[in-house]
């Protein structure tokens, strides 16, 4: 094992691998013996001491295990751990209370806010990214209700989550600008995983909701030449397949601007083919299932996810 070079502790180290680790290093050769092999682990994973190594250890065993007293006891004699990364390295997982927000352990998020602990903002993308919704309420509540940021429906659209997309537009996230421009990630969702393309309609269509009409224009606009990344938008484009067509770009600008709903709809059909016949765009619009449910059986059901969203719900009658 290379040592000496910067490392990354995995999301949930164990301490006795660690310990191996600098044991390792002692047979290999290490000069002073395992206390210096030791530190020179911990400074490989960006602790300045072994001390440092093993209390990151093992705060992340107490988050994991759901233990609040052991969390509180490590938080009462080192407060400082609440506002660095759990994982020492700056992670995904973040600091304690967002770590905690990952695996939805509530009580010890509860006990970290009252500690002082001001990640709320990312622990709640953290929590919406892990579909814990009931744990994103709860740091939404606590962090006094803020309204979602403009990049807030990026990590449910990543994922293709329908429960956190729905919940961040129920916090009142942005689909479009205040001069109508759409913000909402449809790039992400169009880009993302295929094989739930039930997750992706679903998500499309809140977005379409959310716009406040069943209108094409914002989402054809992400088509236009000049929505294609460049310098000169400062690489703000949202056409991320950088497909460009002038017909295509003559026939919005004469669609922006008809009045006539039947002519303005023979522009937006127009669009659709263009895409479609050039290969830019293979819409799967099929969305035919068939469902049963017993009797006795009381299974709630939504349109925006499968039929097992809820199976935790299900009861007999």
């Amino acid at each position: 094992m290379t040592h000496g070079m910067e490392r990354r502790l995995p999301v949930h180290p164990r301490l006795a691998q660690l310990e191996q680790e600098a044991a390792d290093l002692v047979v290999a050769g290490a000069p002073a013996g395992l206390d210096s092999a030791k530190l020179s682990i911990a400074r490989d994973y960006g602790a300045p001491d072994w001390h440092r190594l093993e209390l990151a250890c093992r705060l992340v065993d107490a988050i994991w295990a759901d233990d609040l007293d052991t969390v509180q006891a490590i938080m009462r004699e080192h407060p400082e751990l609440l506002h660095e990364d759990t994982l020492v390295r700056k992670s995904n997982w973040g600091r304690p209370m967002s770590y905690a927000a990952n695996l939805g352990r509530d009580r010890i998020i509860s006990l970290l806010h009252d500690l002082g602990a001001t990640d709320h903002e990312f622990a709640l993308d953290r929590a919406v990214l892990q579909g814990r919704i009931a744990t994103a309420r709860m740091l939404h509540e606590s962090a006094g209700r803020p309204a979602p940021n403009a990049e807030a429906l990026g990590s449910p659209a990543y994922i293709l989550s329908v429960p956190g997309t729905e919940f961040l537009l129920e916090l009142g996230a942005p689909v479009v600008d205040a001069n109508g421009r759409g913000t909402a990630p449809v790039h992400l969702v169009l880009e993302s995983d295929s094989r739930n393309p039930e997750a992706k309609h679903a998500i499309l269509e809140m977005y379409a909701q959310q716009m406040g009409r069943p209108d094409p224009q914002l989402l054809m606009r992400n088509f236009l030449s000049s929505e294609v990344a460049t310098k000169a938008n400062k690489w703000q484009g949202q056409n991320v397949i950088r497909w460009r067509n002038d017909e295509y770009d003559r026939t919005h600008r004469a669609a922006e601007t008809e009045l006539d709903p039947v002519k303005r709809a023979a522009h937006f059909i127009k669009l659709n083919d263009l895409l479609v016949d050039d290969f830019a765009v293979l819409p799967v619009v099929s969305r035919t299932r068939v469902s049963a449910v017993g009797q006795r059986l009381r299974a709630p059901l939504s349109g925006w996810d499968s039929d097992l969203y809820a199976i935790h719900d299900w009861h007999r009658a």
